[in-house]
């Protein structure tokens, strides 16, 4: 869709699994704590326009340096062991006038909408793995305890009682 997408991860694998569906760069968070320092240095200094911010208070501040001077941080989820505070420093700021949204779970409307996009631009997400509807918890735990790399689906039939 004309967009350069840049991704973290903590590992090779994955690394080389998102070159292959079509990241055109991937920083490991691990080997680089400081990674938003390589996501300017991969947009010549300028920064994302957009940084989905998937983890919460652990690394809001990186997303924040990564981020453009007029980006959006799309604030998804905000993940910890503990609850805890979302701290953003004067660093953290410095380099950037984001706007942070937070994104929940939309209506049914929305919903339908989204399925309609898919079905027309015909996107297919990655799915991980398939669990049967009898294999729901497992499905469940998978996706908590294991390094999933996409979608964990549950399928439910139709044609049950």
């Amino acid at each position: 869709m004309g967009c350069r997408v840049i991704a973290t991860t903590s590992s090779a694998a994955k690394a080389e699994r998102l070159r292959d569906i079509g990241v055109d760069d991937v920083v490991d968070y691990v080997a680089t704590p400081e990674w938003s320092n390589e996501v300017r240095a991969l947009t010549g200094g300028a920064g994302a326009d957009l940084v989905v911010e998937t983890q919460g208070p652990a690394t809001f501040g990186q997303s924040l340096r990564a981020a453009a001077t007029y980006a959006q941080i799309c604030l998804l989820w905000v993940v910890s062991a503990r609850p805890e505070a979302l701290t953003i420093t004067e660093d953290d700021l410095n380099g950037s006038l984001a706007t942070i949204r937070r994104e929940f779970v939309g209506n049914r409307g929305e919903l339908e909408a989204l399925c309609q996009a898919v079905a027309v631009h015909r996107i297919r997400p990655i799915v991980d793995r398939v669990f049967g509807f009898d294999d729901a918890i497992a499905a469940y735990r998978s996706y908590r305890d294991e390094d999933s790399f996409g979608k964990v689906v549950i399928e439910v039939d139709r044609h049950r009682g």
